[in-house]
């Protein structure tokens, strides 16, 4: 679902960089192509994704593996400013 997102891993400096919280890593969205199945599901550039259908998420590596396990749909927990919000995605 996350096909045509530009991510990479939140670190305090990417977070200094991006003037954003840095709490306890995740995969930060930098941007996301338009008309790609990333840019249905509702994350906006900013968004950190903190886990995938409740496993952990703190470096691309895992935000890719996470997202393979399943092919049904997806339970993305994210934080965008200081709310954490979860959204489900269905595989289509």
């Amino acid at each position: 679902p996350l096909n045509g997102a530009i991510v990479t891993a939140l670190s305090p400096s990417v977070a200094n960089e991006l003037g954003i919280s840095y709490t306890d890593g995740g995969v930060v969205i930098l941007g996301i192509t338009t008309g790609t199945p990333a840019s249905l599901t509702g994350l906006q550039p900013g968004d950190v994704v903190i886990s995938i259908n409740g496993a952990a998420v703190k470096t691309v590596e895992q935000l890719t593996r996470n997202l393979g396990r399943s092919k049904q749909g997806w339970e993305i927990t994210f934080t965008r400013g200081s709310r954490t919000q979860t959204l489900v995605v269905r595989n289509w």
